[in-house]
């Protein structure tokens, strides 16, 4: 690393070994930045009994520093935001105090945040005290949900009309928060989470998954793969299964994820009576590339997605996609374009779209074909990281005093010097 590179300090709520898309966007993106620039992460220790339902199998080569710290004082777990109606801040105290500490020991160029509640004060904090600009990152659903206090949002307004510069992962994400109020003078930009495509391509090899699995030749293989959680809705696919085998009796849906729902899941797939057509397996980390290839189908159901980067994932890997028509999934998936789109909560819309494709071989190849071109071309995880880069780049910049500007400076700041 280049002695004075760029020095990034980043703030999450969540990391590992919690494992979703937020965590895996913030380790992706990171780490390919920290080679060109100086990189710490500050992410609070995850409890036991969080880790125990949603921790899983992660990476270790993270090539940038995280700073833990313990989230003893968090306003988002108070009692009565639904009487207040959300007038306390969403803010971790504790990741403030770390925050500050940081800039103090690493004196930092710019300051990300990914998420918003709980972390966004604590990293304009952070900006505001060591003078660095300030770039939220709108990554989750903590801004989407329905169920969040109202006075939060204009918390979340208010910081981002402070900050220097905003990136949302999808449309979806900057409509759901400022509808068409945004302001004039908001800089922001949209980059879409990004897919390693030395990982995910049509090239993969999944004949041993579906050896391991006992799935025969001409058997058709369904893959769901989700954190297995209320508002994924993942029953909606399990009861479509019976219509698909109806017509098509050599069918498995095989099920990867782990979470709360996972038992009752289950105890569905008992209830009707599809224990031989429906596989279980837990959290898959980059063997997921092999069970994306070992797929004929990729089906997805979700009640809210601010991106949904696992519709990216099986589009570099060449999948035909059966997913729903809500959120920030349209941006990803286009309908008869990349997949096939379906009304939410609808098992029997589902189902005849899974059918549909496995009715039609070449309507699915078609679509396969589709996908993986559009995922090189906009999901590619170098050009988003490089794309991070430039933010941070920008912002910096336009901090200065209009007569010390120098872009190529501050790009040569962030250069390697080999």
């Amino acid at each position: 690393m280049a002695k004075g590179a760029l020095v990034i300090l980043a703030v999450c709520p969540s990391f590992f070994p919690v494992v979703g898309g937020a965590e895996l966007l913030v380790y992706e993106v990171l780490r390919r930045v920290s080679r060109q620039a100086r990189v710490r992460l500050i992410t609070p220790v995850i409890p036991e009994e969080i880790a125990s339902v949603w921790g899983s199998s992660h990476p270790t080569d993270i090539p940038f520093e995280v700073i833990r710290f313990v989230d003893r004082l968090n306003t988002t777990r108070l009692p009565g935001h639904k009487i207040t109606r959300g007038v306390v801040p969403p803010v971790s105290v504790s990741a403030v105090r770390t925050g500050l500490r940081e800039c103090r020991r690493s004196e930092p160029d710019v300051v990300f945040s990914f998420y918003l509640h709980s972390v966004g004060l604590a990293a304009l904090a952070a900006a505001r005290v060591s003078g660095s600009p300030l770039v939220p990152v709108i990554c989750g659903t903590d801004v989407a949900s329905g169920n969040r206090p109202p006075l939060w949002r204009r918390w979340g307004r208010m910081l981002l009309r402070r900050a220097d510069s905003t990136v949302y992962v999808s449309d979806f994400t900057k409509r759901q928060f400022w509808g068409s109020g945004e302001p004039e003078s908001h800089d922001s930009t949209c980059i879409p989470n990004g897919v390693d495509m030395s990982m995910f391509n049509p090239g993969v090899d999944g004949r041993v998954v579906r050896e391991n699995l006992s799935i025969a030749p001409g058997e058709t293989m369904i893959l769901s793969l989700q954190r297995l959680a209320p508002d994924k809705r993942v029953d909606i696919i399990i009861k479509a299964m019976p219509r698909i085998l109806t017509r098509h009796p050599r069918t498995k849906l095989v099920i990867a994820g782990i979470g709360s729902e996972r038992g009752p899941l289950r105890d569905l797939v008992d209830t009707l009576g599809l224990h031989e057509r429906v596989v279980f397996v837990d959290y898959l980390g980059p063997e997921r590339a092999q069970y994306f290839a070992a797929a004929d189908i990729f089906t997805f159901h979700s009640c809210c997605e601010t991106f949904g980067i696992v519709l990216a994932e099986a589009m570099a890997s060449g999948k035909p996609i059966v997913t729903v028509d809500n959120s920030a999934i349209p941006e990803v998936v286009t309908d008869d374009e990349t997949g096939l789109l379906c009304p939410d909560l609808d098992s029997h819309a589902m189902a005849s779209q899974v059918i549909r494709l496995i009715e039609d071989p070449a309507l699915a190849r078609r679509l396969g074909r589709a996908a993986a071109v559009r995922a090189v071309a906009v999901f590619n995880i170098e050009d988003v990281a490089a794309r991070y880069l430039a933010v941070a780049e920008e912002a910096v910049l336009n901090r200065l005093p209009r007569r010390h500007r120098d872009p190529e400076a501050t790009k040569r700041k962030t250069r390697l010097s080999g």
